[in-house]
Protein backbone atom coordinates (compact mmCIF):
# COMPACT_ATOMS: atom_id res chain seq x y z
CA UNK A 1 0.00 0.00 0.00
CA UNK A 2 1.45 3.37 -0.92
CA UNK A 3 0.99 6.58 1.03
CA UNK A 4 -0.60 8.69 -1.66
CA UNK A 5 -4.31 8.64 -0.90
CA UNK A 6 -4.52 12.36 -0.04
CA UNK A 7 -2.31 13.43 -2.93
CA UNK A 8 -4.25 11.32 -5.41
CA UNK A 9 -7.66 12.52 -4.33
CA UNK A 10 -6.87 16.23 -4.06
CA UNK A 11 -4.72 16.38 -7.21
CA UNK A 12 -7.45 14.62 -9.17
CA UNK A 13 -9.97 17.07 -7.75
CA UNK A 14 -7.78 19.94 -8.98
CA UNK A 15 -7.91 18.42 -12.47
CA UNK A 16 -11.70 18.04 -12.40
CA UNK A 17 -12.12 21.64 -11.21
CA UNK A 18 -9.70 22.95 -13.84
CA UNK A 19 -11.70 21.18 -16.54
CA UNK A 20 -14.83 23.09 -15.51
CA UNK A 21 -12.95 26.37 -15.90
CA UNK A 22 -11.67 25.26 -19.30
CA UNK A 23 -15.25 24.47 -20.38
CA UNK A 24 -16.35 27.89 -19.14
CA UNK A 25 -13.68 29.49 -21.32
CA UNK A 26 -14.52 27.36 -24.37
CA UNK A 27 -18.21 28.29 -24.20
CA UNK A 28 -17.79 31.96 -23.35
CA UNK A 29 -18.04 33.23 -26.92
CA UNK A 30 -20.42 30.77 -28.59
CA UNK A 31 -22.75 29.79 -25.77
CA UNK A 32 -22.72 32.34 -22.93
CA UNK A 33 -25.49 30.64 -20.93
CA UNK A 34 -23.64 27.33 -21.01
CA UNK A 35 -20.47 29.21 -20.04
CA UNK A 36 -22.23 30.65 -16.98
CA UNK A 37 -23.36 27.17 -15.97
CA UNK A 38 -19.78 25.93 -16.18
CA UNK A 39 -18.51 28.92 -14.22
CA UNK A 40 -21.02 28.35 -11.42
CA UNK A 41 -20.12 24.65 -11.26
CA UNK A 42 -16.45 25.63 -11.22
CA UNK A 43 -17.03 28.16 -8.45
CA UNK A 44 -19.05 25.71 -6.36
CA UNK A 45 -16.56 22.85 -6.70
CA UNK A 46 -13.56 25.09 -6.04
CA UNK A 47 -15.18 26.56 -2.93
CA UNK A 48 -15.93 23.04 -1.67
CA UNK A 49 -12.33 22.02 -2.33
CA UNK A 50 -10.98 25.04 -0.43
CA UNK A 51 -13.33 24.31 2.45
CA UNK A 52 -12.10 20.70 2.68
CA UNK A 53 -8.53 21.91 2.81
CA UNK A 54 -9.17 24.55 5.46
CA UNK A 55 -11.43 22.43 7.67
CA UNK A 56 -9.79 19.04 7.28
CA UNK A 57 -6.27 19.15 5.84
CA UNK A 58 -4.87 22.32 7.41
CA UNK A 59 -5.77 21.27 10.97
CA UNK A 60 -4.39 17.78 10.33
CA UNK A 61 -1.15 19.28 8.96
CA UNK A 62 -0.88 21.53 12.04
CA UNK A 63 -1.45 18.60 14.39
CA UNK A 64 1.12 16.39 12.67
CA UNK A 65 3.83 19.04 12.19
CA UNK A 66 3.26 21.43 15.08
CA UNK A 67 3.21 24.26 12.52
CA UNK A 68 0.16 26.37 13.21
CA UNK A 69 -0.52 29.98 12.20
CA UNK A 70 2.51 30.22 9.91
CA UNK A 71 4.20 28.12 7.27
CA UNK A 72 2.63 26.51 4.21
CA UNK A 73 -0.95 26.37 5.49
CA UNK A 74 -0.92 30.05 6.43
CA UNK A 75 0.34 30.94 2.95
CA UNK A 76 -2.26 28.69 1.32
CA UNK A 77 -5.05 30.15 3.47
CA UNK A 78 -4.05 33.66 2.31
CA UNK A 79 -4.11 32.43 -1.26
CA UNK A 80 -7.53 30.87 -0.68
CA UNK A 81 -8.77 34.28 0.41
CA UNK A 82 -7.41 35.82 -2.81
CA UNK A 83 -9.01 33.03 -4.88
CA UNK A 84 -12.37 33.63 -3.17
CA UNK A 85 -12.15 37.37 -3.89
CA UNK A 86 -11.41 36.68 -7.56
CA UNK A 87 -14.28 34.21 -7.80
CA UNK A 88 -16.68 36.72 -6.26
CA UNK A 89 -15.59 39.47 -8.66
CA UNK A 90 -15.98 37.16 -11.64
CA UNK A 91 -19.43 36.05 -10.45
CA UNK A 92 -20.54 39.68 -10.13
CA UNK A 93 -19.39 40.41 -13.68
CA UNK A 94 -21.24 37.39 -15.03
CA UNK A 95 -24.39 38.40 -13.16
CA UNK A 96 -24.17 41.78 -14.91
CA UNK A 97 -23.85 39.99 -18.25
CA UNK A 98 -20.22 41.10 -18.47
CA UNK A 99 -17.75 38.43 -19.41
CA UNK A 100 -14.40 38.25 -17.78
CA UNK A 101 -11.59 39.38 -20.06
CA UNK A 102 -9.18 36.80 -21.37
CA UNK A 103 -6.38 38.57 -19.48
CA UNK A 104 -8.30 38.35 -16.20
CA UNK A 105 -8.97 34.67 -16.85
CA UNK A 106 -5.35 33.99 -17.68
CA UNK A 107 -4.09 35.82 -14.59
CA UNK A 108 -6.54 34.02 -12.31
CA UNK A 109 -5.91 30.59 -13.82
CA UNK A 110 -2.13 31.05 -13.63
CA UNK A 111 -2.43 32.01 -9.96
CA UNK A 112 -4.64 28.99 -9.31
CA UNK A 113 -2.24 26.64 -11.10
CA UNK A 114 0.72 27.93 -9.05
CA UNK A 115 -1.32 27.53 -5.88
CA UNK A 116 -2.30 23.97 -6.82
CA UNK A 117 1.31 23.12 -7.60
CA UNK A 118 2.40 24.13 -4.09
CA UNK A 119 -0.31 21.99 -2.56
CA UNK A 120 0.46 19.01 -4.78
CA UNK A 121 4.21 19.13 -4.10
CA UNK A 122 4.28 20.29 -0.48
CA UNK A 123 1.06 19.96 1.51
CA UNK A 124 -0.47 16.73 0.21
CA UNK A 125 2.74 14.64 0.19
CA UNK A 126 3.60 15.74 3.73
CA UNK A 127 0.14 14.77 4.96
CA UNK A 128 0.35 11.43 3.15
CA UNK A 129 3.74 10.76 4.71
CA UNK A 130 2.89 11.81 8.28
CA UNK A 131 -0.47 10.07 8.59
CA UNK A 132 -1.45 6.47 9.04
CA UNK A 133 -3.58 4.60 6.56
CA UNK A 134 -6.50 4.84 8.99
CA UNK A 135 -6.08 8.63 9.34
CA UNK A 136 -6.02 9.09 5.56
CA UNK A 137 -9.11 6.91 5.27
CA UNK A 138 -10.90 9.05 7.86
CA UNK A 139 -9.97 12.25 5.99
CA UNK A 140 -11.55 10.97 2.79
CA UNK A 141 -14.60 9.59 4.60
CA UNK A 142 -15.10 12.91 6.41
CA UNK A 143 -15.39 14.59 3.03
CA UNK A 144 -17.93 12.03 1.89
CA UNK A 145 -15.62 10.42 -0.64
CA UNK A 146 -14.92 6.73 -1.01
CA UNK A 147 -11.55 5.60 0.24
CA UNK A 148 -9.01 5.28 -2.55
CA UNK A 149 -7.02 2.06 -2.49
CA UNK A 150 -3.84 1.82 -4.46
CA UNK A 151 -0.59 -0.03 -4.40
Amino acid sequence: MTRKEISLFFSSDHDRIDELFTEFHKNKEGNPEKAKEYFHKFQSRLCQHLQWEEEVLFPLFATKTGINGYGPCAVMAQEHHHIQECLNLMAVKLARQEFISDQEEDDFFLFLKKHNHKEEYILYPVIDELTTLEERKKVLERMGTPFIKNG
